[in-house]
C-alpha cells in the first residue's frame, strides 16, 4: 500500500501536467490576433538587438511576447513558410490586422502559453501540497486543469489566462513564505509578480495583497503579545520591501526597452493604468438584455462568475463556505490552514472589487479571481467527501473522484469550445445569451467553414464574414469582411448580432437574411452561434410563398420568417414580399400590425417599403420589392398566440387598399394575416433542474453532517485514523 501511495505520489504531477497540456494545445480556438503580430515584431526586435523598439502595448504583454515570438520564431525556421506577419506594411496597428494566418502558425503562438499554463496549474498543485494535504492539493489541481473557462481563455492567443496563472503562483509562494519564512519562497513571490505585472496592469493587484498578507501574520501574533517596532519592521516592512524589489528586478531583467529607455515602457503602462481605470470599453457589450456602450456597472463580474465557473465549482465554494462557517461557530478558533483559506477568499474579492472599479470589464478580465474558487472548492469536495464517507476509505477516494469526474465530463466533450460551456445552475446557454456576451471566439465558424472546404471548388469561393480574421484561418477559399462584395456566401456570428458590434456594416444583409433557413448553423445547447447564407439571386422568392392581389394592381407575394416560435423581448425578424403589375403614380404606406389573441393592436410598423428606401411611385413592373421589419416584442408580453398583419393604405387619408380576393388569411378592414406568433416565456431547460437538484443534493448533505450528533461522523477521516491532518473547514 505505501509503494501504491508513493507512486502515485510521484506520478501524478506529470498526469496532471498532460491532462492540463493537451487539451489547451490541441485546436487552439483564439479570435484576437493583435498578440500574434505584436509577437512577431518584439522577436524581432530582440533578435535585432533593436531593445527600444519592444514597447507594443501598454498591458505591457512580455511574458506573452517572448514565448509566443520564440514558438513563431521557430515554426517558421522549420517549416521554411513566408509568415503572415511579413505581409503586414511597415508601421501596419497590430490591432488592426485580420490575418489571414493558418491555424497552424496560431497554433505555434499558442502552446508556448499552453505548456507554461500547463507547468503553472503543476506547480499550483506542488505549493498547496506544502499548504493544505496532499489531496485537497491534487482536487484542486485537477479542478483547475479541468475548468471550463480557464480551458477555453487558455487556447487564446492573449493575456488573461498567463497573468491568472502567474498571479496566482505568486499568491501561494506568498503563502509558503507565510508559513515557513524561508527568504527564497518571499523572492519567488516577487519574482512571479514581477512577471504578472509584465503580463497586465491589473496584476498590480498583488502589491496590496502581499501587505494584506503581512498585516494578518502581524495581527495573528499580535494576538498573543502586541509587536514591537523591531518586529513590525522585520515581519511586514522588510517583507514587502522585499517582495518589491524582487519583482522590480524581473521586471527590468525580462523587458528589454527597461534595459535601455525605461521611460518609454513606464510611459506606456502609465498611460495603460490612466486609459482603463477611466474609459469603458471601445466595443459595446450586451449585458442584462441590453446592449450597452458605457460602463456595465458593479453587477456585471458577478453575473459572469455565476455563469462562467462551473456547476463542480459553484456548488463546492458554497459549500465550502458553509462548512467553513459551521467549524468557526462551533469551534472559534483560526488555524494556520483556515487564515490561509481565509486569505485565498480574500484575494478572490478583492481582486473582483478591483476590477469593478475600471470602467473597462470584460467576462475574461475576472479569471484570476476563478482559480482562487477553484481551490476553494477543492476544499469543499474533500471535507464534504471526508464527512461524508464515515469510515470508509474506498468511498472517501470515490466521492471525491465524482466532482472532478463531473467536471470532466462537462467540459472534455466540448473540445475545442469550451467557451460554450455556461453554468446550467444560474439557467445554462440559453439563460447566458440573453444575460451577457457569449461567443467570444467565434466558436462554430471552424465547422461552418469545414463545410465549404467539403465543395471541390472550395479554394474558388469568396465568403463575406463577421469575424472575417477567424473564419480565414480555416476557410480555404478567400474571405472578405461582411460588406464587401462580390461573395459566394455571408457569414454570421452571434458575437456580432448579439451586440449590435459594427452594425452599420451588416444591419441591412442581416435583415434580409436571418428570417430565412441557413444553409447551415451551428448550435451550441440549443443556441444557436454562427449562420451560413448562400449568397441570394437577383429577384429570389419568398420562403413563405403567398400570393394576394390587392387593388391598384399590387401583390403581397408571400414572406420570409424562421420561426413562429417567439418569447417575451424578442427582436422577430421579418421579411415581406410585395410587387405591382404596372407602374403607379400612388405614394402608398406599408403596414405591419402585431394584434393580441382578441385584436389588440400590440406592435406596428407603418411606412414605405424598405424603410423608407422604395416608396409605392418607385417600383417597376414586376421588381420584386424586399421590404425587411423587425418586430420588437415587449418584455411584459402574456403568453398566446399573436397575428401579424399587413396591408396598404393612403398615409393621407388613412384609407387602405382594398383585397380583391377572400379567404381564411384575408381579414376584415382590408388586412392581411401574414403569419402567427406562438409566444411563450422561457422555462428552464431539463439540465437546468437536473443540475440544481444534484447540487441541493450535496449542499444539504452539508449543512446535515456537521450538525449530526457523532462527532465521529463529523471528524476528517485522515483524523480518524491517526494520519497527519493538516487542514480543516
Amino acid at each position: 500500500m505505501k509503494r501504491t501511495r508513493s507512486f502515485l505520489r510521484r506520478s501524478f504531477p506529470p498526469l496532471l501536467f498532460l491532462l492540463s497540456l493537451v487539451p489547451r494545445a490541441v485546436r487552439p480556438v483564439s479570435r484576437p490576433l493583435v498578440w500574434y503580430l505584436r509577437s512577431a515584431y518584439f522577436v524581432n526586435a530582440v533578435i535585432a538587438g533593436d531593445w527600444a523598439d519592444t514597447v507594443y502595448s501598454e498591458h505591457p504583454g512580455v511574458t506573452l511576447m517572448w514565448p509566443s515570438g520564440i514558438g513563431l520564431k521557430a515554426y517558421w525556421t522549420l517549416s521554411g513558410i513566408t509568415p503572415a506577419a511579413q505581409a503586414v506594411p511597415p508601421g501596419f496597428e497590430p490591432i488592426h490586422f485580420s490575418g489571414p494566418v493558418p491555424m497552424s502558425e496560431l497554433t505555434a503562438a499558442v502552446f508556448p502559453l499552453a505548456l507554461l499554463i500547463a507547468l503553472g496549474i503543476t506547480a499550483a498543485y506542488l505549493m498547496l501540497r506544502r499548504l493544505f494535504d496532499t489531496t485537497t492539493a491534487a482536487v484542486a489541481g485537477l479542478i483547475m486543469a479541468l475548468s471550463p473557462y480557464y480551458l477555453a481563455q487558455s487556447k487564446v492567443l492573449h493575456l488573461d489566462a498567463l497573468m491568472a496563472t502567474l498571479m496566482l503562483l505568486s499568491a501561494l509562494a506568498l503563502l509558503v513564505y507565510r508559513r515557513q519564512r524561508r527568504w527564497q519562497w518571499l523572492g519567488l513571490s516577487g519574482a512571479l509578480g514581477g512577471l504578472a505585472l509584465l503580463t497586465k496592469i491589473p496584476a498590480v493587484f498583488l502589491i496590496p495583497f502581499v501587505g494584506l498578507t503581512l498585516i494578518v501574520d502581524l495581527v495573528r501574533e499580535g494576538m498573543k503579545r502586541p509587536p514591537s517596532l523591531h518586529q513590525i519592521a522585520r515581519r511586514a516592512a522588510l517583507p514587502l520591501v522585499t517582495w518589491c524589489l524582487a519583482a522590480a528586478a524581473v521586471y527590468v531583467a525580462v523587458w528589454p526597452v527597461m534595459w535601455v529607455e525605461p521611460g518609454r515602457g513606464l510611459a506606456a503602462v502609465k498611460w495603460g493604468v490612466t486609459r482603463h481605470a477611466t474609459t469603458a470599453h471601445d466595443t459595446p457589450t450586451l449585458f442584462l438584455g441590453d446592449v450597452l456602450r458605457e460602463d456595465p456597472g458593479p453587477l456585471f463580474y458577478g453575473v459572469s462568475l455565476l455563469f462562467r465557473t462551473s456547476e463542480v465549482e459553484l456548488t463546492f465554494v458554497i459549500l465550502a463556505g458553509i462548512l467553513a462557517l459551521v467549524y468557526l461557530i462551533r469551534h472559534r478558533k483560526v488555524s494556520q490552514v483556515d487564515t490561509d483559506y481565509a486569505l485565498l477568499v480574500a484575494y478572490a474579492l478583492f481582486f473582483i472589487v478591483e476590477m469593478c472599479l475600471g470602467a473597462k470589464k470584460m467576462p475574461r478580465y475576472v479569471l484570476p479571481a476563478m482559480l482562487s474558487i477553484d481551490i476553494l472548492a477543492a476544499a469543499g469536495v474533500v471535507s464534504w467527501a471526508r464527512r461524508l464517507s464515515g469510515e470508509r476509505p474506498h468511498l472517501e477516494l470515490a466521492l471525491m473522484a465524482l466532482p472532478v469526474l463531473v467536471q470532466a465530463g462537462l467540459s472534455l466533450p466540448r473540445h475545442p469550445y469550451y467557451g460554450t460551456a455556461l453554468n446550467w445552475l444560474a439557467g445554462g446557454p440559453p439563460a447566458a445569451a440573453e444575460a451577457m456576451l457569449i461567443g467570444e471566439e467565434g466558436e462554430g465558424y471552424s465547422e461552418l467553414a469545414a463545410h465549404l472546404n467539403a465543395n471541390p471548388e472550395a479554394e474558388n469561393l469568396a465568403a463575406a464574414a463577421q469575424l472575417k480574421h477567424v473564419f480565414n484561418q480555416t476557410f480555404r477559399g478567400s474571405t472578405v469582411e461582411i460588406d464587401e462584395r462580390p461573395a459566394d456566401y455571408l457569414v454570421f456570428h452571434r458575437n456580432y448580432t448579439a451586440r449590435d458590434y459594427k452594425i452599420d456594416q451588416w444591419r441591412e444583409s442581416w435583415e434580409r437574411f436571418a428570417p430565412r433557413t441557413p444553409e447551415r448553423e451551428i448550435r451550441f445547447d440549443g443556441v444557436p452561434y454562427a449562420w451560413l447564407y448562400p449568397k441570394h439571386p437577383t429577384g429570389v422568392g419568398p420562403e413563405h410563398a403567398r400570393r394576394v392581389h390587392f387593388d391598384s394592381g399590387f401583390r403581397f407575394l408571400g414572406y420570409d420568417l424562421r420561426s413562429p416560435h417567439v418569447r417575451p423581448g424578442d427582436r422577430v425578424p421579418i421579411v415581406l414580399y410585395w410587387q405591382v403589375k404596372e407602374p403607379v403614380s400612388e405614394d402608398l404606406s406599408i403596414f405591419l400590425h402585431l394584434l393580441s389573441p382578441d385584436g389588440e393592436l400590440i406592435w406596428q410598423d407603418d411606412g414605405a417599403a424598405d424603410h423608407g428606401e422604395r416608396p409605392t411611385w418607385s417600383w417597376k413592373r414586376g421588381e420584386t420589392i424586399v421590404d425587411p421589419h423587425t418586430v420588437i416584442l415587449p418584455a411584459d408580453l402574456p403568453e398566446g398566440r399573436y397575428r401579424l398583419t399587413a396591408g396598404l393604405y393612403d398615409w393621407q387619408t388613412g384609407e387602405r387598399l382594398p383585397i380583391l380576393e377572400s379567404g381564411e388569411h384575408v381579414l376584415e378592414h382590408d388586412r392581411l394575416a401574414v403569419a402567427a406568433l406562438d409566444a411563450r416565456s422561457p422555462r428552464a431547460p431539463t439540465e437546468a433542474w437536473i443540475a440544481r437538484g444534484l447540487s441541493s443534493l450535496v449542499l444539504l448533505s452539508g449543512l446535515a453532517i456537521p450538525l449530526a450528533p457523532s462527532e465521529l461522523f463529523r471528524r476528517p477521516l485522515a483524523a480518524r485514523h491517526g494520519r497527519r491532518q493538516t487542514g480543516r473547514l
